[in-house]
């Protein structure tokens, strides 16, 4: 169910809407995972604060992901019907 609210019908323009916020958020995130994975390749195996740079890493990438899906579901409430 609809976030508690009931089942609801969408048109077929809101579908695609909803369709192209996934795209966008989903290309966001990849992205940061991409970074974050660029990032920790060049820290590699021998840096001295390498246990603290990936736990930085890894916190900015988490922060950036909610970010994201925070994004997602606020363009999506945009565009439910109240």
């Amino acid at each position: 169910m609809e976030r508690m609210g009931g089942v609801r019908q969408y048109t077929g323009e809101q579908k695609k809407q909803f369709a192209e916020i996934d795209g966008q958020c989903d290309a966001d995130a990849a992205q940061a995972k991409f970074r974050a994975d660029d990032q920790l390749r060049k820290i590699g195996a021998n840096a001295e604060d390498g246990d603290k740079l990936r736990a930085q890493i890894a916190a900015r990438l988490a922060d950036e992901l909610a970010r994201v899906e925070r994004k997602r579901e606020k363009k999506k409430d945009e565009l439910r019907p109240k």
